[in-house]
């Protein structure tokens, strides 16, 4: 279609007046008057100017009314000319669209074409305004924007020839994502297959850097806006993600033939280059560890992902390919935005090629059962810290924040995970499902994944990677087509690679070497990579020493009654805080556990910061240490080991009224009290314990009696050491006071305390005995003592032996019932110093007449209580050594 301007429109001369017309009525009339001297001949001579006049007023208004028609024949033709010109604008759109389609069209093509030899490289930058070659010829001034706007197309595609080579300027980023365009393109045109677009698209940080090697030179300004270096014209280039070049290049392999049968992973086509770009969270993970029969494979784990699942027979390479998958990931992506949890269940020696990457967070293997409860625990922990960080930051995912790095979680032989913790598929199916918001990844890799994992969790799998396998249907369940299945044996690392239901490709890993791995890990040293943190706690240690734990931080603050029991252990929550027993807040304190848990040793830990004695209640004379202990009126912390041995060695009596005593002296003491017992639920103790607010559980016998001792059922382990066990519903280790010193003064005690009982020279003394014969013989045996059996003696006999020789001690011995049968014997027990030896509370109270109890009291052992006329009941230690002083 030839485009042309309409003619101009012609200038019209103007309208002169007629004159002629208005003379020649004027002279008529003059020579009609000459001849016929008529006066109506002069009105005739008025007609002249009259008809002139009107001749003049027709005459324009016939030429104004043609040039209206004219005008408005040209605005026609112009108006055609117009959608003349925005046809051949959409023409020429159309005809440079189809030879230089956009990267996006061609992504969407079913497979690349035949190459085409010798084809030009024309290649579409974008969209923009570009000359039509119409050429308008405009000569007035009013024509002018309809020439301008003929010669120059809007929209459309911006094409130069990369035969010379393009160079691209600008922010880096955009920079990569226009040259990946370009990339398709000379893909889809036959250049570069196999390669990084054949060496004609080049980035710079300057156009002087480029072109020496590159004809067109294009500097990009912003996503929507780039122009030719030396050209004012800007234009909309075409932007392409690493997610779509990855996909579109693995689809160039189509037409080739077969992977490589071998190798190295230093030979690597392209390894470490990625896509040329710095790469943080947002961008993913990609990485180049196989190689397909056209060159090397990338994968991104988070765009082809997020997750991937990998199966395998035995020998089929699962433990090599996991290696250098890791291996190129840690090669492209430093260690403060990737790191790795490794679950080796193949004997522990799978990953250790991969030891010295900072990368690493922590391995855990079969030969270590407690450890893959904590990683359990951990993983759970840093789910939750990383929702609460991105809460906290109003961020939709991690792509976020760049501050926070990616967690890639491989397991090898996940089957057999399962088989030492089922608690595993819940939370690795939680994580497969929210973890690519989250920044956590999976690669799991077992030899049947249909028969191991769940469709709830194997949904969340994109990426899936199938080595050789014996069944074609385990094959089809991972990639989709029999063909693992039909892999040789002598293959090993060959494998079958599909995204996303896309038709899978085949490609052989890269073997890795301890040297590959060293270098890897030498050069992220280099590059100031620290090693990552664990993502789990170690286990608490067996030995805690108390002094280097009170240097702590969080227990510098501790006051006066609080205690630092030990360290506590929350692999949930990713800490271990100092576990601490605040009397006012717990309220007071029970130490349970079996002989040898460590009892002993906590309530010298908490004794010694308390700066009070334990008292012994395992002692020969434990019962008695308890009693004064609950009827002594001091208000300072008190701290009894073995109360249930204590307690179990009470008379009923005593037992009876031990509870109210000691809710009396819980609040006396401001409820610092501690006490250590085998079982609060058992024995008499337990009326004791149920008053106590807190228990540490240290380890007991049995299930039952952990749980009835408050802790949970879950936490019960019976081969744990000494000083560890439950606090508040978390494990916990008892630390050791060693040589620190006490936090305040030692506070003395006299609880338990029994002085020698002797009689004294000139005095009569009643002995209340159960075995009155046995005390008359070692009585009888003591120099200046005089030991009288009153059983059968008169009111007469009575009173001679109350008359006292002044170096004699006289006593009068009897059984319980004889003072009580014998008037005159009962009456001198109120009047004289009496000693009650062997008797129980209910002999005592009867012969005594009171009713108070006294102090508890093992029997044996001459220990007896005593009763002084006006004095309470006292307890003391017979003396009846031979040849000993009397008065003792």
């Amino acid at each position: 279609m030839r485009l042309a301007l309409p003619a101009p429109l012609a200038e019209r001369p103007p309208i002169p007046f007629p004159w002629m017309g208005a003379i020649a009525p004027v002279l008529a009339a003059g020579v009609l008057f000459a001849i016929t001297r008529s006066p109506l001949s002069l009105a005739f001579a008025a007609l002249g100017p009259v008809m002139a006049v009107a001749a003049l007023v027709d005459g324009r208004v016939s030429g104004r009314r043609a040039a209206r028609l004219a005008a408005a024949a040209r605005a026609d033709a112009l108006a055609q000319l117009s959608v003349d010109v925005a046809a051949e604008h959409a023409a020429l759109r159309l005809r440079w669209a189809a030879t230089a389609p956009t990267a996006r069209e061609l992504l969407e093509l079913d497979s690349l074409p035949p190459v085409a030899e010798g084809r030009s490289p024309s290649l579409r930058l974008g969209t923009g305004t570009v000359p039509s070659g119409i050429d308008l010829a405009a000569a007035a001034v009013a024509d002018r924007p309809i020439a301008e706007h003929a010669a120059r197309v809007p929209d459309a595609p911006v094409v130069v020839d990369a035969q010379g080579g393009i160079g691209i300027v600008g922010q880096p980023a955009l920079a990569e994502a226009l040259a990946r365009a370009l990339e398709v393109q000379l893909l889809w045109l036959g250049h570069g297959r196999g390669g990084a677009a054949g060496g004609l698209i080049r980035r710079g940080g300057s156009a002087a850097e480029l072109a020496p090697a590159c004809e067109v030179l294009v500097e990009i300004d912003g996503p929507t806006r780039a122009h030719l270096i030396g050209s004012a014209d800007e234009f909309v280039p075409e932007l392409l993600s690493g997610a779509e070049i990855a996909r579109f290049r693995r689809r160039a392999v189509a037409s080739a033939s077969e992977p490589p049968t071998r190798l190295a992973f230093a030979a690597l086509p392209g390894r470490g280059e990625a896509d040329g770009t710095e790469r943080g969270p947002a961008s993913g993970l990609a990485a180049r560890f196989a190689a397909t029969a056209s060159g090397a494979l990338e994968l991104d784990l988070v765009a082809d992902g997020p997750h991937a699942v990998v199966a395998g027979t035995t020998g089929s390479g699962k433990s090599d390919l996991l290696v250098s998958w890791l291996l190129a990931m840690a090669a492209s992506h430093p260690s403060d935005r990737l790191g790795m949890l490794l679950f080796d269940f193949k004997g522990g020696a799978s990953f250790d090629r991969l030891d010295g990457l900072p990368h690493v967070r922590g391995i855990v293997t079969d030969l270590d059962g407690p450890m893959i409860d904590r990683a359990t625990a951990g993983l759970a922990a840093e789910m939750r810290r990383r929702e609460h960080l991105l809460r906290e930051r109003r961020a939709r995912s991690v792509d976020d924040c760049p501050d926070l790095a990616r967690l890639v979680i491989v397991v090898d032989e996940f089957a057999v995970l399962l088989g030492a913790n089922d608690r595993m598929h819940a939370l690795f199916t939680d994580i497969a499902a929210r973890g690519r918001s989250l920044g956590m990844h999976l690669i799991l890799c077992t030899q049947r994944p249909s028969g191991v994992m769940r469709d709830s969790l194997l949904a969340n799998f994109g990426l899936r990677i199938s080595l050789r396998v014996v069944d074609s249907a385990d094959s089809s369940a991972v990639i989709g087509t029999p063909a693992a299945a039909a892999i040789p044996r002598a293959l090993p690392g060959r494998c079958w690679v599909a995204l996303h239901g896309e038709p899978p490709i085949e490609a052989q890993v890269a073997l890795v070497s301890v040297a590959d791995a060293a270098a890897v890990a030498t050069e992220a040293r280099m590059l100031g990579a620290t090693p990552a943190e664990i993502a789990w706690l170690p286990p608490l240690p067996e030995r805690l020493d108390l002094a280097s734990l009170l240097r702590e931080p969080e227990a510098a603050g501790l006051h006066h009654p609080a205690v630092l029991l030990g360290l506590g252990d929350l692999p949930e929550e990713g800490r271990q805080p100092p576990a601490v027993w605040e009397p006012t807040r717990d309220g007071g304190l029970a130490v349970v556990g079996s002989p040898g848990s460590g009892r002993s040793t906590a309530a010298a830990t908490i004794a010694h910061q308390l700066g009070v004695p334990v008292l012994a209640g395992g002692g020969p004379t434990g019962a008695e240490t308890l009693w004064d202990a609950l009827t002594d009126e001091g208000t300072e912390p008190l701290v009894i080991d073995d109360l249930d041995a204590a307690f179990d060695a009470l008379s009923d009596e005593h037992s009876a009224v031990v509870p109210e005593l000691f809710a009396a002296m819980l609040r006396r003491r401001r409820r610092a009290v501690v006490v250590t017992a085998t079982s609060p639920v058992g024995g008499g103790s337990r009326s004791i314990a149920a008053q106590l607010g807190a228990t540490l559980v240290l380890r007991v016998s049995s299930r039952d009696e952990h749980v009835l001792a408050g802790a949970p059922g879950a936490l019960f382990d019976p081969r744990i050491g000494a000083g560890a066990g439950v606090w508040r519903g978390a494990r916990v280790q008892v630390a050791l006071a060693g040589a620190v010193p006490m936090r305040h003064g030692a506070v003395p005690t006299r609880h338990g305390a029994a002085p020698d009982v002797g009689f004294a020279r000139g005095s009569v003394t009643c002995l209340v005995t159960t075995t009155p014969g046995d005390r008359l013989t070692s009585l009888a045996r003591m120099p200046s003592l005089l030991a009288i059996d009153a059983r059968g003696l008169g009111p007469q006999e009575i009173g001679a032996a109350l008359i006292v020789d002044p170096g004699t001690a006289v006593v009068l011995v009897a059984d319980p019932e004889t003072w009580q049968r014998s008037s005159p014997l009962w009456a001198l027990v109120t009047t004289l110093a009496c000693v009650y030896d062997r008797c129980t509370v209910s002999q005592f109270r009867l012969v005594s007449g009171q009713r108070t109890l006294p102090p508890a009291l093992i029997p044996g052992n001459d220990r007896v209580w005593v009763v002084r006329p006006e004095q309470p009941v006292t307890r003391g230690v017979l003396v009846t050594d031979a040849g000993r002083d009397p008065a003792g």
